[in-house]
């Protein structure tokens, strides 16, 4: 018998069915992805130690869950359709240049996974692409991309709640740090917000004019009053913020977004009045009268100085607007040195150090001062992805106002609407970041407008012909796909559990539990054994147990897990200089020469990594002074007085130098100096004191440890100095009281029981 054919109600109950379960596909992936709009803004986690590694955890995770839907649509499905969009090409070289960049850059782990708390590396960078072809791809139909403006309303408004309530003191997020809503800064919730402040006032425009009834005149204006209290809510948080950067990039979205729609004027002409009030009046309570630090940040960007004998006033930065030119001239040094691909996504602080202005060191104190982003969207990416990297962006840019300039008097008056709200949001980010930098919740929600700019712009989709592949093709691409998501879940938990046990350890510190500290730091590092923080920490505290203890091998634990640190990381001046200053004990405590050397040369790599770094020169004076080299250790300590010439810590042992070589009044000038630096610091005194004994400047000496004693009552090296010049001016009964005072202080001091007892022989 011939195998009968499929008959056609067979067929189509097949072609049926593959509707359906396209249908709840297409369901299933808009639902994540309006729960990764919301995820993204409003989750946190106080077990962890960043608001940020929870975002992008549940960026990941999400993302990986739509692409897995996706892949089993397309299994189910005969014929695949992926739609084409005018960006494709700057995107995929961009995408390119990205993984090169990563490839060839000074550190491809921390490139490829981002740095700490930053998470901008080749993966997110991936990932938000991937969002903008979900948005794409899913979003083609226009109620689920009103929906979707609704969502990022809603979001919004989570988020400004939260705000305003932690303004008066309610912190749903138990951070306690002020106005920083679910983002952990007040300068990262301003640029949001600048970019959500669209999404209500779009939808406000969208309403029908025209209502049939009553009823749905009542809608209407019920509809209209939500979006004006959403609009409200949003910038009452934004005005409690001191987010320069966000104020600008709000002023561009609502110019552009007025810009726009004036050619619909006399259609909304109304609704345009009613927003200029709300809005108007809503700067002056919030802005002008109320409580906002914005306007304070702003007033002192620029102090005016007028000096006598001038007519005009001088201009001049504050620390905070000081601080961006001296990191962008930085960035401009590190592109002149990686011009084509830059020194890796995310990997600006690796180089950074090598290229730092004194100036900048200084104003930031100095001593852990880090440039990790450009503070300049143009300059970062330059300095991260290369000018070929930048160039690809702006492309994408260009590209895409372009191509909405284009197809704006084509579309309808509605998707007119909402490409002008998409294009304001966009220009909001992009004007914010030339004095800031995206986050992960702002840069998401960038490349998701982005998808949805390009989306509804393009309204017919027929010029991408579906594609047909049988069955096993399907099965054979999909199922190797499905175990990479999977094992791509997995890997994107390890950091969260990794740093759910740092911030344990951190914990753990703070309460002198030291072994427990360790124990939970190295657990951090098993689950992410490249995070470069995690080895700080550790490290510290292996330092603090070493100290503790005085033992060997404590010693010896924390010198491997220094050398396994810069292994990890061999860019990290810090790594090198505590390693110096092991390696140093180590010398002092063997007396074995091969450790001095060992520790000279971790201070000198340190030094090629930071240049502008003083402790590694004092690591090295230490050496010499052990070794008796007094003149090469003066050398070294005039390095780092050179770089903090107000550290009372280098004058003092920079005085005490000279006062080993015998220059005794460079020696008293620069304890002076020191204790104008710190006048609160009882031993400057002291040592100031002793120099001025030695020198049988008794009354000077004398000076000096009553001052001391004056700030340190129980300051037994004063007090015993002083008792001795009582004794040479014979005033016996004043030295006698220093010395008893003393031995109050400490009983077994045995030069104050031989000079009561030279005292009562007299």
């Amino acid at each position: 018998m011939k195998p009968q054919k499929p008959s056609k109600s067979s067929n189509l109950a097949v072609q049926r069915q593959t509707g359906k379960i396209d249908k709840y596909c297409d369901w299933l992936i808009i639902g994540i992805l309006f729960l990764m709009i919301l995820t993204i803004a409003l989750i946190f986690d106080a077990r962890t130690t960043s608001f940020d590694l929870t975002k992008v955890t549940a960026m990941r995770i999400l993302t990986l869950i739509i692409i897995g839907v996706w892949l089993l649509k397309l299994t189910f499905a005969k014929k695949t359709q992926f739609i084409r969009t005018p960006l494709d090409l700057p995107i995929l070289i961009f995408l390119i240049i990205n993984i090169a960049a990563t490839m060839t850059g000074v550190h491809p782990y921390i490139s490829l996974v981002g740095e700490y708390k930053r998470y901008d590396g080749l993966i997110s960078t991936f990932n938000y692409i991937l969002i903008y072809y979900i948005a794409v791809n899913f979003l083609r139909e226009r109620p689920y991309f009103k929906r979707t403006i609704v969502v990022i309303t809603i979001t919004g408004v989570l988020s400004a709640l939260v705000g305003i309530l932690q303004s008066y003191g309610i912190d749903l997020t138990k951070w306690e740090s002020g106005v920083i809503s679910t983002f952990g800064n007040p300068n990262f919730i301003g640029g949001y917000l600048a970019m959500v402040f669209f999404a209500p006032l779009t939808l406000f425009f969208l309403i029908p004019k025209n209502t049939a009834n009553s009823k749905e005149r009542r809608k209407k204006i019920i509809l209209m009053g939500i979006c004006l209290i959403s609009l409200l809510l949003i910038y009452k948080c934004f005005s409690l913020l001191t987010h320069r950067g966000g104020a600008l990039g709000l002023g561009a979205g609502i110019i552009l977004f007025g810009f726009l729609l004036r050619r619909q004027f006399l259609k909304v002409k109304l609704r345009l009045a009613v927003v200029f009030v709300v809005i108007g009046m809503a700067t002056v309570i919030f802005l002008l009268m109320g409580k906002s630090g914005l306007v304070q940040k702003f007033a002192t960007t620029v102090k005016v100085e007028k000096e006598k004998g001038k007519a005009i006033p001088t201009l001049e930065f504050t620390s905070t607007a000081e601080t961006r030119v001296y990191i962008w001239q930085t960035g401009l040094e590190i592109i002149k040195r990686h011009p084509l691909l830059g020194v890796g996504p995310d990997a600006l602080r690796f180089v950074s150090t090598q290229h730092e202005k004194l100036e900048f060191i200084r104003l930031e104190g100095g001593r852990n001062c880090l440039i990790d982003k450009a503070h300049n969207e143009i300059i970062d990416i330059a300095t991260t992805r290369g000018l070929l990297g930048l160039g690809a962006y702006i492309w994408i840019i260009i590209l895409l106002f372009k191509f909405a300039h284009q197809s704006f008097p084509s579309i309808k008056e509605e998707n007119k609407i909402l490409l002008i709200g998409v294009l304001s949001a966009i220009i909001s980010y992009l004007v914010q970041n030339q004095v800031g930098f995206g986050i992960i919740a702002t840069s998401s929600l960038f490349w998701l407008l982005l998808g949805m700019a390009i989306s509804v712009a393009m309204p017919k989709y027929q010029n991408t012909k579906p594609i047909s592949l049988p069955v096993i093709p399907r099965l054979a691409i999909c199922l190797p796909l499905m175990i990479l998501i999977y094992y791509g879940v997995l890997f994107s938990c390890r950091p969260y559990k990794a740093d759910i046990y740092y911030k344990n350890g951190l914990a753990m510190k703070s309460q002198g539990n030291i072994d427990q500290a360790i124990a939970s730091y190295e657990k951090a590092l098993e689950y992410n054994p490249g995070e470069e923080f995690y080895y700080g920490e550790v490290l510290d505290a292996y330092n603090i147990k070493s100290n503790q203890t005085q033992d060997m091998a404590w010693l010896d634990k924390l010198i491997a897990k220094g050398e396994e640190a810069v292994k990890c990381n061999p860019l990290h001046p810090y790594y090198y200089n505590l390693l110096s200053s092991s390696y140093g004990e180590k010398y002092v405590r063997t007396g074995d020469n091969a450790w001095a050397n060992k520790s000279i040369e971790a201070s000198k790599k340190a030094l090629i990594y930071k240049p502008l770094f003083a402790d590694p020169y004092n690591n090295i004076a230490a050496i010499y002074v052990r070794q008796g080299k007094y003149e090469e250790a003066i050398k070294e300590m005039e390095q780092a007085s050179t770089l903090f010439p107000d550290d009372p810590n280098y004058l003092r042992i920079l005085g005490e130098l000279y006062q080993v070589t015998g220059k005794i009044d460079t020696s008293i000038e620069l304890l002076k100096k020191a204790i104008v630096y710190n006048p609160k610091n009882a031993d400057l005194y002291g040592k100031l004191g002793k120099i001025y004994f030695d020198q049988k400047r008794y009354k000077e000496a004398e000076i000096q440890f009553k001052k001391a004693i004056s700030l340190d009552s129980n300051n037994i090296f004063a007090r015993n100095n002083l008792g001795t010049i009582y004794i040479n001016q014979q005033k016996f009964k004043q030295a006698r009281q220093e010395f008893e005072t003393v031995l109050k202080v400490e009983p077994g001091n045995s030069y104050a029981h031989g000079m009561l007892t030279m005292i009562g022989g007299i």
